[in-house]
């Protein structure tokens, strides 16, 4: 293993500054700056696409659900039913928070705090589980 130079991750936290001045800077030019990286990234999704589709060798399709292990949610359709239900929950509490957090009459500033807070945990939460965690845990069913 090689050694890690690093601290921290200097381009992620001048990205964190700049999008938080531009949550404290307004809602308006929020909604505009989103709806550019809205544009630019279904651009890139368009691309990228465009792109591998000129790589699909379609014999590699089958299986295309791999058969499951016996146990469930891994691989087989509990294995996808068991990712997506991660994936609808993160996402459908981070719209409930929106929508709560949109209802008080000081929406501006609690929006903001509480959109940010429930981000940071849907997204962070998973990368502090230690490397092995899934192994583990089958292990000691």
């Amino acid at each position: 293993m090689g050694t890690t130079t690093a601290v921290f991750n200097l381009p992620a936290v001048l990205i964190t500054i700049a999008v938080t001045a531009l949550l404290l800077v307004g809602i308006s030019e929020s909604a505009t700056v989103n709806a550019v990286i809205v544009v630019i990234k279904v651009a890139i999704v368009l691309v990228v696409i465009g792109a591998g589709a000129l790589f699909i060798v379609p014999e590699y399709w089958h299986p295309f659900i791999p058969p499951n292990t016996g146990t469930f949610g891994e691989y087989g359709w509990s294995g996808i039913l068991r990712g997506a239900g991660v994936i609808f929950f993160a996402y459908i509490g981070f719209d409930a928070v929106s929508t709560t957090a949109r209802t008080p009459a000081a929406a501006a500033n609690v929006k903001h705090h509480t959109t940010f807070k429930h981000k940071a945990t849907v997204t962070e939460a998973p990368s502090l589980l230690p490397d092995n965690y899934y192994q583990v845990k089958r292990n000691l069913i």
